[in-house]
């Protein structure tokens, strides 16, 4: 079920200091650590990834009971929210920029990796590929 509705900001406020943080108890700690774990696996490859492998290790699993939708400058706003529903009410919340931020870390580690060309440039075509395959893992 689709609910829409709009938060007054100073709701956004009290959240703040009722939280105090945009990560709750069950937030995945290797969250923070994903960059290093991309490195060392694409590191590891001698040029053959494996996809499946990779999209377990960096995109988070799991049942949410929200879809949080927001605009890309109110993230900060959605993380104390997602915070605040976990603490408060026991809900998990799914943010799609906390995968998208991971799909966008993936693909620039990738074309440093695969489609640089020279210290500032990268190869158009490589970069369109390694994205398409990203986007559609």
């Amino acid at each position: 079920m689709f609910y829409p509705f709009t938060i007054k900001s100073s709701v956004i406020d009290q959240l703040k200091l009722e939280t105090g943080t945009y990560t709750s108890a069950d937030e995945d700690p290797e969250k923070y650590t994903r960059k290093a774990q991309l490195r060392q696996y694409l590191a590891s490859t001698n040029g053959l990834i494996d996809g499946k492998a990779l999209k377990d290790a960096l995109f988070p699993k799991g049942k949410y009971h929200i879809f949080l939708s927001h605009s890309h400058g109110d993230l900060p706003i959605a993380q104390y929210l997602k915070a605040w529903f976990n603490v408060n009410c026991g809900l998990k919340c799914f943010i799609d920029a906390d995968v998208w931020s991971n799909a966008y870390d993936l693909l620039k580690e990738l074309d440093n990796k695969y489609s640089k060309t020279t210290t500032d440039n990268y190869d158009y075509n490589r970069c369109t590929q390694t994205a398409a395959h990203v986007y559609f893992m």
